[in-house]
This record gives C-alpha cells, structure tokens and sequence, in this order.
C-alpha cells in the first residue's frame, strides 16, 4: 500500500469514529475497524491512534478544561493502542503550546492572575506535558503584549501624563513584568518616544524642571528648562558695486570724435549674503536665550511680539526684527529636530503664560498631579 492509500485509509475510519464524548469512545473505534472492508496492519492501526487521539484531544480541549471523565478517555486511548508515555507526550506537543496560550490569554481578560487562576493553567499545562519554563516564557509573552496594547492607547495623544505613568506601572505589577519599562521588549526608539511624550507633557503644562550643569550664566534665581544645539540664521543685503545706467546719445563731430549728450546714473548692485552663527537655544523662566559668541542674544518675553514654528526652527519676532533659529540634531539621537522645535514651543508658551499669571491654574494642576502620582519612565532611560 502506497503512503497516499495508507493515509486515505486510516482518515477514512477515523471520520467514522467519535471523539466528542457522547458516547464510548472504545466501542466507536471497535465497530469503525470491523466495519471497513480489510483488516489493518499493525502499522495502519497505529497511525489512526494517532490520528483518533489528537481529533480525541482536540475535543478535550476546546473549552480549556480537562475534566476526570476526558482523562480517562484520553487513558483509555492510550491503552487501546499501546501508547508509551513518550509517544502520548509527542502527540501533546502539537497542541499544548497554543491551547495553554489560549488559556493564559483568557484568564489575562482583566489583565491579572490570580492564586486560582496559576494554579488551573499550571494543572492544565502539566497534564499536556508542557514544562513550567515554557508556561512562564508563554505568560510573559502575552503580559507583555496586553502591556504594549495598553500603552499604545495611552499615548494616543502624543502625551505621557503622572496619571498616566502611574497607570501603566501598577498594570505592569499586575502582570508581573516587574517595574523596569527597558525589560519588556521595546525598542531603544519607543523608550525614547515616551521620554518625549513625557517631557512634552511637561512642557505643555508648564510642569518644567530646572536643568544643572550649564553653560550659561543665569540671574540670580533664573532657572534653565531647555537647551538644544542651534544656530542663528542672518540674511542681510549688501552693496556689491555699482552698474552705469545711461539715458544719452552721442553725434559726430569729426572723424574718430563724438560728442556725448544727455544724462546717466550710476545703481548699486544688491546681494543678500546669509550669515549663520552655531550655538545652543535655550529657555529660561524669564527668557529665551541663544549663546554662540559674536550671534549670541537675548530675549525677554515682554519684547517678544510673537514666534513662528516650523518643521526644524522658529521665528522670534520682536518690534523691527526677526530672530531665524534652525535647531541642529542631538548627540545621540534621542529626538528629531522636529520634537525639539516642538518641546520649545510648548515651553515657551507656558513660561509665557506663566509670567502673566504666576496663579496658572494649568501649571498648579500639573504640580498636583505629578506629586500624587508614580513615575514608570525616568531620564536615565534616555
């Protein structure tokens, strides 16, 4: 018998046999066999045990539970066909993996498990012969996937909040991922990405924390939030010399000698010559700051008329002038120059707001907020 005929034979019995439960299992196998129009090799009769036990197991574990009574049929196929454990072992192997993921994943339905809960999966996973270390590497897979569903809705809005931090560092005490946002599989990019919805979170709410170490020096009680690298971009219009525009004529007098009549003018020639001076933006409580030598300067924010952000600097605008600042990237990456621009501005905005009114009430809900709440992600994760 070819293999295509041996395996067409033993799926046609098998279809013949009954593996819900509804009625004996035994007896169903018995009359599928005597029923068919040749007697089965010993080979034949042990590829459809195989076959008979997983569809068997199959029904057991449709509903992730393992009762007495599916025990015993499951045994009592095992000794109809002289399984060893090491084959019944094998037979689990292509389903156990998927049915106790299945199993973990809904007893993660409201993302904890309990004492109960480990011990029914524990059960579940031990009769199926998967061991503890792959049952644990399983749980931390889909702990860790509930985790990032969970954070991704979180920072929907491009904000990382207190309230928010401390939401998702109890969920990942709840799910047992410890309390280290670096362990559990994101991306160097994505840890930096929520440093940033942190940090614009801040500065959008005039939550903003005095940076140390700087090179700059401040006034007495002026505090520093912000510094990038940047540079000062001037255009001016120079004369680069000057063109002779004629409105006159000449007329011959004698040969070789002509007399030039009427008037002319000499115009200057115009070039706009951009100069641009590389140094550090920086944002204080009281002012904006650019220090780079001879293009260093200043700027309180009751000279400043209004700012312009684009995709990589701003426009500061004050009576009669226009400060061009490009922001130049960060050592290390650790944001574009589009999410500097955009950590500027919102700072700036708040500090502004903030002058005019110290009693902001945007700012003093930030200090409540951020005091009554746990971090998850802090500045040494950049």
């Amino acid at each position: 018998m070819d293999f295509l005929s041996f395996f067409s034979t033993t799926k046609e019995i098998a279809k013949k046999i009954d593996c819900s439960g509804n009625t004996d299992i035994i007896s169903s196998i018995d009359t599928a066999i005597k029923t068919h129009n040749k007697p089965l090799s010993d080979g034949t009769k042990k590829k459809l045990g195989k076959i008979v036990y997983l569809n068997a197991l199959d029904f057991v574990l449709n509903d992730l539970k393992i009762t007495d009574d599916e025990k015993q049929r499951l045994e009592k196929l095992k000794q109809y066909f002289s399984f060893t454990d090491s084959e019944i072992a094998t037979f689990n192997s292509l389903k156990n993996q998927t049915a106790v993921q299945k199993l973990i994943t809904i007893k993660y339905d409201d993302k904890i498990l309990t004492d109960d809960e480990k011990k029914e999966i524990f059960e579940f996973a031990t009769f199926l012969n998967l061991d503890t270390g792959t049952v644990e590497a399983i749980r931390k897979n889909i702990a860790s996937s509930i985790f990032k569903i969970e954070l991704n809705s979180t920072i929907a809005d491009k904000q990382l909040s207190p309230k928010e931090e401390n939401y998702l560092k109890q969920l990942l005490t709840k799910l047992e991922m410890g309390d280290d946002i670096e362990k559990i599989g994101l991306k160097k990019s994505a840890i930096n990405d929520l440093v940033f919805f942190k940090m614009f979170w801040q500065a959008d709410n005039g939550y903003l924390l005095p940076l140390a170490n700087l090179q700059i020096a401040l006034q007495k009680n002026e505090e520093c939030y912000m510094g990038f690298p940047a540079k000062l971009i001037e255009s001016k219009t120079i004369t680069a010399g000057y063109k002779f525009i004629s409105h006159g004529f000449s007329v011959p007098i004698v040969k070789g000698i002509r007399y030039r009549a009427g008037t002319g003018y000499s115009m200057p020639v115009r070039e706009t010559v951009t100069t641009s001076y590389r140094g550090a933006i920086y944002l204080t409580d009281r002012r904006i700051i650019f220090s780079a030598g001879e293009g260093s300067f200043t700027l309180k924010y009751d000279k400043l008329i209004s700012f312009q952000p684009y995709r990589d600097g701003i426009d500061f605008v004050i009576e009669g002038w226009v400060y061009t600042i490009k922001f130049l990237p960060l050592p290390g990456n650790l944001f574009s120059v589009n999410q500097m621009v955009d950590l500027y501005c919102a700072g700036l905005t708040s500090c502004i707001r903030y002058n005019q009114n110290p009693e902001d009430p945007v700012y003093l809900n930030a200090v409540k907020e951020a005091k009554e709440n746990e971090q998850l992600i802090t500045f040494d994760n950049a």
